[in-house]
Parts: C-alpha cells; sequence; structure tokens
C-alpha cells in the first residue's frame, strides 16, 4: 500500500495518515463497550480483542437526532491490527519515504509506549 501511494505522489508531497496502536486495540480498546454522547450525537462502541491475532474488533452503533425525540441508527464494524511504529517507519522507507516523522495523534509530541494513535507523516 505504501509503495502504491509514493507512487501516485509528486515528489515532495506529503502523505500524512494516523493509525490506532497495538496499545491501544490491547489496553484501550480492549474488551468493553462505552457509550458517549453529544449535544449532537450518541455513540456506543463495543470491541473485542483478538490477542492470538493482534487484531480488535470495534461494532460502533451511532445515533443521530432527527427531531421530536426520534433516532437515525447507523451500525458499523471495523477490524483493525496494530502495527508497532518501528515497521511502519521501516516500511514508508522501504517505499521510497526519505523522511518519515511521527507524533502523537492532534499532537507533535512523540509517541509514547502508552500512545493510543500515532500519526505519521512521510515525504
Amino acid at each position: 500500500a505504501f509503495e502504491r501511494t509514493r507512487m501516485h505522489l509528486e515528489d515532495g508531497a506529503p502523505f500524512i495518515f494516523d493509525l490506532n496502536t497495538p496499545y491501544c486495540l490491547r489496553y484501550y480498546w480492549g474488551d468493553n463497550v462505552r457509550v458517549k454522547e453529544d449535544d449532537d450525537l450518541i455513540s456506543i462502541w463495543r470491541t473485542s480483542y483478538n490477542r492470538k491475532k493482534g487484531t480488535s474488533r470495534l461494532h460502533i452503533t451511532l445515533l443521530v437526532p432527527l427531531g421530536n425525540g426520534l433516532f437515525n441508527r447507523i451500525d458499523e464494524e471495523h477490524l483493525e491490527k496494530g502495527y508497532e511504529r518501528e515497521d511502519v517507519e521501516r516500511l514508508l522507507r522501504e517505499a521510497g519515504f526519505e523522511r518519515v516523522y511521527a507524533f502523537e495523534h492532534l499532537s507533535f509530541r512523540p509517541p509514547s509506549p502508552t500512545t493510543l494513535r500515532i500519526t505519521f507523516l512521510a515525504k
């Protein structure tokens, strides 16, 4: 995927993306149910972690208010695998990206062992 992405970018163009970390999938998502309520959205997150495969399954239900006490229900399912930062950086370099940077998501801080999500910037 990184090689194909690199092929379609202009020279020097940035490739920016983020990934959940293995730590996030195992310990934060884990085997949990979370309900989040915002002013304009209710979400129910059901997660299960497969230790053998290093994958996590997320079933998310979104309840979007339509007014008059009515909601539109949206269901999604995601299957994610966590990749170590060093492996992602190596694969990006092998795909031809010369400069690779990693940050805690939505910051410019370097990732730590307990970082939940990493944003990568490759050029």
